[in-house]
């Protein structure tokens, strides 16, 4: 190869998909296309065209490693026919921080042992679809707060038995953090990546997160293989310059082409056909990925209490003259919001089945299900409703997003609780759907008047059915807790230097780079504005 090929495999370039490399094409080697991924394939300008799978949480719910592979399989297809051939996940930073934007796109929760087994299983099935799994965010992307640059201090046992556990996985590639490691940057760190291939036996590239390079040089010998999306660092001229200076040697750069090309080797994608970028706009959804996602949602759910489900059909849902009974739905979140992850894990789905429309399609013909919005929720109507209704369901819920952590763990809506409890009786049944990105604070679960409460953590595009399968009891809940419900909004008792962190002038960054990073990341925080204000009905 020339030398203009090697680098050429190094950097990201224009492309169709959220990355891109150029290739070798007289020698069969395909451009890397790699896409976000963590809850399908990512593209906010062709909505519909992609099935909305659960959460990476949601699925560690279900604490069974088969699911993993599964997910990983259904969502490694679609990549693959948009013309992609690297899934940018499965995301697996275990959780420290219940505040974490990204929680909800973690496999891991927060258990280590849970995150290698359905880590290794999800990898599995992204493998078996000839596709190139990229775990991330490697390491100690364990908040979004501070995350472009801010510097973590970890002890070695905290390292080696729990954040690095679960990228003991048998991955081809890996995703290197914004983040700092004892005052390093993660994508130019030789002690954490060199333990990429010293400890954990990884043979294949390291890929930068999106702008995370900080030199050329420095993030080569480290063991960086891969910058995105663009060359600031990793161009050829920046290579040849670092070259003839002395600072790397040529064999660097063959080494570092080699680890990209081996995991195309591996899988067998040398010698596939030049990159089609119009698959991207290919319609990749099915029935059959959606049965699939609506089976994962069922199986992630997890009943935290319970005193009177599954409620009945047929003769049961029947009252004394033989007429339908009522179930009521209190809350936006039933019916016309959506609980959903915002960021590189936003997918746009045909449509959102609501806990409302689950509810109809399970037991709309033997139930009357009504649905109150929360502006409508006044006291006279949440009165009627427990004393006319069979059971009422309030539904709970919020969003979440890359770039900024969670400034409250308490539920949006969460006050309808407390106006519900103030009516309550003994003979009713009352009952919480939870649609959460993480940890959850909820004071009110132990009241008496709390008959059963059924959680999840960002259940995908068929959330709704999924929970209704189960409320109805046509499946049964299986899901079990994969972090901690706190009591508190601190239960962890963090001090301000261990989250959210100590400023370090703009979080080790220089000037140019923070206004950088501020511009790079606007679209993060008009698409969670955009969501707030369709909630409030501002539009």
């Amino acid at each position: 190869m020339t030398f203009e090929e090697i680098t050429g495999l190094l950097h990201g370039v224009d492309g169709y998909y959220a990355g891109q490399t150029t290739g070798v094409k007289r020698l069969g080697i395909p451009p890397l296309s790699m896409n976000d991924a963590t809850c399908g394939f990512r593209d906010s300008d062709i909505q519909g065209t992609t099935t909305a799978y659960p959460s990476a949480l949601h699925v560690a719910a279900s604490f069974n490693p088969s699911n993993a592979e599964k997910m990983g399989s259904n969502v490694a297809a679609e990549h693959k026919a948009k013309g992609g051939n690297v899934l940018l996940g499965p995301g697996l930073n275990v959780q420290r921080v219940p505040q974490c934007g990204r929680n909800f796109e973690y496999l891991s929760g927060e258990d280590p042992i849970l995150g290698q087994e359905m880590v290794k299983s999800y990898v599995d099935g992204v493998h078996s679809q000839k596709m190139i799994a990229n775990t991330k965010h490697y390491i100690f992307n364990n908040q979004e707060t501070y995350r472009m640059g801010g510097n973590v201090e970890p002890d070695e046992r905290a390292f080696r038995e729990i954040y690095q556990r679960p990228f003991h996985v048998g991955q081809l590639s890996v995703m290197c953090s914004y983040n700092r490691i004892n005052g390093i940057y993660a994508c130019e760190n030789p002690e954490t990546l060199g333990m990429l291939s010293k400890d954990l036996g990884m043979h294949g590239f390291v890929v930068s997160d999106w702008t995370a390079t900080k030199s050329t040089a420095n993030a080569l010998k480290a063991g960086l293989d891969i910058e995105m999306p663009g060359q600031d660092y990793f161009s050829n001229a920046s290579f040849a310059n670092v070259v003839a200076s002395g600072d790397i040697t040529e064999k660097m750069l063959r080494d570092a082409a080699e680890r990209v090309i081996y995991p195309m080797a591996k899988l067998g994608l040398i010698g596939q056909d030049a990159l089609d970028g119009s698959k991207v706009n290919k319609n990749v959804t099915s029935d059959a990925h959606r049965q699939v996602a609506r089976d994962l949602a069922t199986e992630g759910y997890v009943l935290l209490k319970n005193d009177f489900l599954p409620l009945p059909l047929g003769t049961g849902s029947r009252n004394a003259q033989g007429g339908k009974k009522t179930i009521t739905l209190l809350g936006d979140f039933c019916h016309d919001r959506v609980a959903r992850g915002l960021g590189s894990a936003q997918v746009d789905p045909i449509k959102w089945y609501s806990y409302y429309d689950g509810f109809v399609e399970v037991a709309g013909n033997d139930y009357n299900i009504e649905y109150v919005p929360t502006q409508k929720a006044g006291w006279r109507t949440i009165s009627h409703s427990l004393k006319s209704s069979a059971a009422v369901f309030v539904c709970l819920g919020g969003t979440s997003t890359e770039a900024l952590d969670r400034d409250t763990l308490i539920l949006e809506d969460d006050v309808l609780m407390y106006d519900v409890q103030r009516f309550a009786k003994k003979n009713y049944k009352i009952g919480v759907l939870v649609n959460t990105p993480g940890a959850a604070i909820m004071q009110w679960a132990h009241h008496d008047s709390v008959n059963a409460i059924l959680a999840g953590f960002f259940p995908g595009e068929l959330f709704g059915p999924a929970a209704a399968d189960i409320i109805f009891g046509k499946k049964s809940p299986t899901g079990r807790l994969p972090l901690t419900m706190p009591v508190t909004e601190n239960d962890h008792q963090f001090t301000s230097s261990q989250y959210p962190g100590v400023r370090e002038g703009f979080y080790g960054w220089p000037i140019i780079s923070q206004v950088i990073s501020i511009f790079d990341y606007t679209w993060l925080f008009c698409a969670w504005l955009k969501v707030k204000l369709v909630g409030w009905r501002i539009f």
